[in-house]
């Protein structure tokens, strides 16, 4: 029987906590950050399988940064578990969660254990590898704004995405999608107009906008809001 194993984080600061285990278990994990004043409102929750951590403990501590809203923004490996998709199963996650409010950007380190105390296995199947080539955040907005063409508005810094040819699923996809810009360069109303036919794909997009920065040429008396638009294509023959 296959055995699956929830683990969550600390909810506050210096505080541990195991793994919540389905089953019987075979890890623990416990988290801790470093920043005294940040608290999760939305804990990362990780579903790791015992073959994940191939028959050893493993440990990933990472650094994130999230925004005053309590959104996490960056993410960046300090030590691996050495498990590649293990790595990035645990990222992903922590790109999903959310802090509470500080009214600051901030950076606090989190270190996950994973402890692996079953009896070792070789029945494990391999993981497959995803594939290497992987795409960004390149819409044609951006690709215009590189090419100092005008635009409507402009990109301040590259959204934070990527994924992997293997995520399109077999086909080409192409967002289009809307928000609305204040005249305080604030995003809201983010809108998928043409979706790609993945969901998760739409939410990866519409998270890595809400979390960039953006500005465009304004009037002085220009107090509502602007909604403008913008479109992604990810080619599959793009990638070999």
């Amino acid at each position: 029987m296959k055995k699956i194993f929830l683990i969550s984080t600390a909810l506050l600061l210096n505080q541990s906590i195991l793994a919540d285990v389905a089953q019987t278990s075979s890890a623990q994990q416990a988290a801790e950050l470093t920043r005294d004043s940040a608290q999760w409102r939305i804990a990362p929750r990780i579903r790791i399988q015992p073959c994940d951590l191939e028959n050893q403990n493993r440990k990933l501590d990472l650094q994130i940064t999230a925004n005053p809203q309590g959104k996490v923004t960056d993410v960046k490996v300090l030590e691996s578990t050495g498990v590649d998709h293990l790595d990035q199963k645990i990222i992903k996650t922590v790109y999903t969660s959310r802090f509470r409010p500080t009214g600051e950007t901030f950076t606090v380190s989190q270190a996950f254990a994973l402890n692996f105390t079953g009896q070792p296995t070789a029945s494990c199947r391999p993981v497959k590898q995803q594939n290497t080539c992987v795409y960004l955040f390149e819409t044609k907005i951006l690709g215009e704004q590189i090419l100092k063409h005008k635009t409507p508005f402009q990109y301040k810094e590259v959204p934070k995405f990527f994924i992997h040819k293997d995520e399109l699923k077999g086909e080409s996809r192409e967002i289009h999608f809307s928000f609305k810009l204040s005249n305080k360069d604030q995003i809201s109303n983010i809108k998928i107009n043409k979706s790609s036919g993945l969901n998760h794909l739409d939410q990866q997009v519409i998270s890595a906008l809400s979390t960039t920065r953006i500005t465009s040429d304004k009037k002085w008396w220009q107090f509502y809001k602007v909604t403008h638009q913008d479109q992604i294509v990810f080619d599959l023959n793009k990638c070999p």
